[in-house]
């Protein structure tokens, strides 16, 4: 993220910095939904964790997730399970 000074030289105060940050962690946010997504369950009495997907977008790894939950409310009779709905990221460059 950038940010320009006025053509004068001047600063922008606390207030515009925080104004400029907030939105630039909106918009990296919005974009993250478009990324793909997976969904990450941990199954808290068998001890184990496993990773659902890639999904094209948020919403569609949310849909998926929700019928995760229906399914371990209806058929397994409990919700031992955790599910959590994250962005599929490109790694880190390795130095």
């Amino acid at each position: 993220m950038a940010i320009e000074t006025s053509p004068d030289g001047a600063q922008p105060d606390v207030e515009s910095w925080l104004t400029l940050l907030v939105e630039a962690v909106v918009k990296q946010e919005l974009e993250d939904l478009d990324r793909p997504h997976v969904i990450v369950t941990w199954d808290l009495l068998a001890g184990t964790t496993f990773v659902t997907g890639p999904f094209a977008d948020a919403a569609s790894a949310l849909a998926a997730a929700a019928r995760e939950l229906a399914y371990d409310r209806a058929e397994l009779g409990n919700v031992s399970r955790r599910h959590e709905i994250l962005p599929l990221l490109h790694p880190a460059p390795v130095s």
